[in-house]
């Protein structure tokens, strides 16, 4: 899957969508985690995701770090 641009003005906001990486179960876990607190998603552990990696994509800025990520 080739990374998709979503907006293009502005380097410092630019948006990427792409398949997960191993780099990305940190901040996979705690986006799904802090979802979990508020109830709306069941809690992952860094383990879950990494076992689950595959079935992931995620939305990251320009410097990698993970904005929003779909199973």
């Amino acid at each position: 899957m080739t990374p998709v641009e979503l907006v293009r003005d502005d380097a410092s906001r630019a948006v990427a969508v792409r398949r997960a990486r191993a780099a990305d179960v940190r901040g996979i876990a705690a986006l799904v985690n802090a979802w979990a607190e508020e109830e709306l998603l069941l809690p992952r552990s860094e383990g879950d995701v990494a076992r689950a990696l595959d079935d992931y994509v995620v939305a990251v800025d320009a410097r990698g770090r993970v904005l929003a990520c779909a199973a």
